[in-house]
């Protein structure tokens, strides 16, 4: 999730008015083919069997392969696997979602350009701005991507800045959730993480899981997000470290540092980097932001909660022995800042940030010592107005639950697609299980 100031709290905040009108784009689910697809695509019908407790969603489907890269799919959920350096990587990202990207290229320039102030032209130097600023590994992707995609350079960097346009095309607030629960909490001990990403339903369609195995030395990692995006916003590597990213311009400020690379590319980094709690913090204290943001992050041992701004990095304590909960708004006291009241006009203006939090806090304190990842994904399910954090009907646009013990996520889109069980460690490449 990336600002460009149009988030439509953040707005009113400023000037008062309840929300930020946008045309709602209707997405049809469409069957892909290989037909017209890069040389070197093949389809297929075989499957790889994952371990796991849910015997009936345990198997992954190839679907295509492409040079080192395998495209598998579970209950409609698209999950792709990537091995070799960044530019072959990206060369398999741009073949194996070849027809998303061409979808989300034509939807970008035949309907957000239908809200006003949007154009084709401006998307483009977006993109380009954004990716000028990119690190040069993470260039080679998109260069690669170029290659088989069937798509210009120009049209992958606009859709790499589509989440800077969704606030403005959608209907809606914007926000997201993440509690962390484990120790005392948990039945068995094993953290468990629930995290909502909350940006509206209008690109949901195209929600992915993508593992990027790179041969560099660097840390294998699955990445779930939009298609097209080449940064993360919610990810956990082969090390069992995970971490979500959630708006943070209520407290931190909406302004945004156009003289630095974007925030959610560093991420990428800091996944490949981290395999421990402590390295987690080396980086993510040793790189910058452009704009505001609460990033959570979670591991087998415990969870924290960092309030990120353009000028400092703030990593909170744990709310509980056993509890971190991160929503939109900073917590630590160090900021002086005095956190929004559930239900008051500053909360309603903020996404309901504190209403969101409360409810997580009270869900873990009333569940103590039984708490299971079903428990989590129920209340990550349950409306808000009925003690859960999910905004309905049109804001909260996928759901995530981890165990980073178990390399083990499961993914729900509303209305699309159920809980579905992805065990990651055999997309790992080398994975090791320790």
């Amino acid at each position: 999730m990336i600002d460009m100031h149009t988030h439509h709290h953040w707005v009113v905040l400023l000037i008062l008015i309840a929300v930020i009108g946008g045309g709602g784009i209707v997405l049809a689910v469409q069957a892909f083919s290989n037909q017209n697809a890069p040389a070197g695509i093949s389809g297929g019908a075989a499957s790889l069997q994952m371990t796991g407790s849910m015997s009936d969603n345990s198997v992954l489907v190839t679907t295509e392969t492409f040079e080192n890269g395998t495209r598998y799919e579970k209950n409609g959920l698209v999950i792709t696997v990537l091995q070799g350096n960044y530019r072959e990587m990206g060369r398999q990202y741009g073949a194996l979602y070849r027809n998303e990207l061409t979808q989300i290229d034509t939807i970008m320039k035949t309907q957000f350009v239908s809200t006003p102030g949007i154009t084709v032209a401006g998307m483009e130097q977006k993109g380009s701005n954004i990716f000028d600023a990119y690190p040069q590994r993470y260039k080679e992707i998109m260069y690669g991507m170029a290659e088989t995609s069937n798509l210009s350079l120009a049209d992958l960097q606009m859709i790499n800045a589509m989440e800077l346009y969704i606030p403005s095309v959608a209907t809606g607030w914007t926000g997201c959730s993440g509690i962390a629960v484990w120790g005392p909490y948990t039945s068995d001990g094993k953290l468990v993480f629930g995290r909502n990403y909350d940006y509206s339903p209008v690109m949901t369609n195209y929600t992915t899981v993508t593992v990027w195995n790179p041969d560099d030395g660097s840390i294998p990692f699955a990445n779930i997000g939009y298609t097209g995006l080449v940064y993360v916003t919610t990810g956990i590597n082969e090390d069992k470290q995970f971490l979500e990213l959630n708006m943070g311009a209520s407290s931190g400020g909406s302004f945004r540092r156009t003289d630095r690379a974007i925030g959610v590319i560093s991420l990428f980094s800091v996944l490949q980097d981290a395999a421990t709690p402590d390295q987690m913090n080396y980086r993510l204290r040793s790189v910058t932001t452009d704009t505001a943001y609460v990033i959570n992050t979670a591991s087998p041992e415990g969870a924290y909660s960092y309030e990120w701004t353009t000028w400092n990095i703030v990593r909170r304590a744990p709310d509980r022995d056993g509890v971190v909960v991160g929503t939109n708004h900073f917590v630590d006291p160090s900021w002086g800042l005095t956190p929004p009241q559930p239900l008051s006009l500053y909360d309603n203006l903020s996404g309901e940030s504190g209403w969101r939090r409360e409810n997580l806090l009270m869900f873990a304190d009333q569940n103590k010592g039984s708490i299971t990842p079903a428990k989590v994904m129920n209340v990550m399910s349950t409306p808000l107005e009925e003690g859960g954090v999910f905004l309905a009907p049109d804001t909260t646009s996928y759901q995530i639950v981890a165990v980073p013990a178990d390399l083990r996520i499961w993914v729900r889109v509303p209305q699309r697609l159920d809980w579905t069980q992805i065990d990651l460690q055999p997309l790992f490449e080398g994975a090791s299980g320790n």
